[in-house]
């Protein structure tokens, strides 16, 4: 795909809505109908922060479909039944984590990996109250912690021939976003660099796996 070709997200959540349904977008405005999940079955999934939340939901909807879901969790397990396989105490901040979770997955090689968990400081952050630890350990989770785990599976060579890699992120990493439509408070500027950072290293792993197969 040449240069002229890339088409970006409207940043403009309305006009962007608005472009959908005047185009009849299917995949943007009824998802169910271009959504083939029974493509999962079977499937051998990594859920990252699979416990509760956006990840919790994943983990659910590809259990519903026959997926063989290995979920991790930091500390509290989940509290739904399905799983292939659990395996809990895992910080994506943590080297020794990924081997724990390596050892955990035991040689079972995967099909997609899916880079969901998440923090966020819920106090609002602003320029004169600024908490560069929280800053910090978002960074380390929501971005550095994609890689950290899809570095650990790779280098396992748990991650087969055509496998895929989803990272969960947000268009709160978007500086046109941000700029177009979220001007004022709170600024939320940990949050806001983890999602940004998050975004940009899908790029050089996309660009370095792709030829991999």
């Amino acid at each position: 795909m040449s240069g002229s070709e890339i088409k970006f997200s409207d940043p403009d959540q309305q006009r962007r809505f608005a472009e959908h349904k005047k185009t009849n977008n299917k995949r943007a405005l009824d998802i169910e109908s271009v959504y083939e999940g029974k493509k999962l079955s079977g499937k051998y999934v990594v859920v990252t922060g699979a416990n509760r939340g956006l990840g919790a939901a994943i983990a659910k909807e590809l259990i519903s479909q026959g997926a063989k879901v290995i979920g991790t969790c930091r500390s509290s397990k989940p509290d739904f039944g399905g799983f292939f396989k659990v395996v809990d105490g895992i910080d994506v901040t943590k080297d020794k984590a990924m081997k724990k979770l390596v050892e955990a997955i035991d040689g079972q090689s995967i099909d997609i990996l899916i880079n969901n968990a998440g923090y966020f400081m819920k106090d609002p952050e602003t320029i004169d109250s600024a908490n560069f630890t929280e800053e910090v350990k978002m960074i380390d989770i929501c971005a550095v912690g994609h890689i950290r785990v899809t570095s650990a599976l790779y280098n396992a060579k748990l991650l087969k021939e055509g496998s895929k890699v989803a990272n969960i992120t947000s268009q709160g990493g978007s500086v046109e976003w941000r700029s177009t439509q979220n001007v004022g408070g709170p600024f939320d500027y940990g949050h806001h660099m983890s999602k940004a950072a998050a975004n940009m290293a899908g790029g050089p792993l996309s660009f370095q796996l792709a030829p991999k197969g």
